[in-house]
């Protein structure tokens, strides 16, 4: 089980200039992230 997040973490959730190393950061959306990597597979 993980812990609950530490207040400085929510507020640098959205940090538009790295890339997501941490994959629970993905929790609960593997619908959305698997629609947006066929999206991309599909645009030619």
């Amino acid at each position: 089980m993980t812990s609950k997040p530490k207040l400085v973490e929510v507020e640098n959730a959205f940090q538009p200039a790295r890339e997501i190393t941490d994959a629970e950061r993905f929790a609960g959306r593997k619908d959305a992230v698997e629609r947006a990597f066929y999206a991309l597979l599909s645009v030619q």
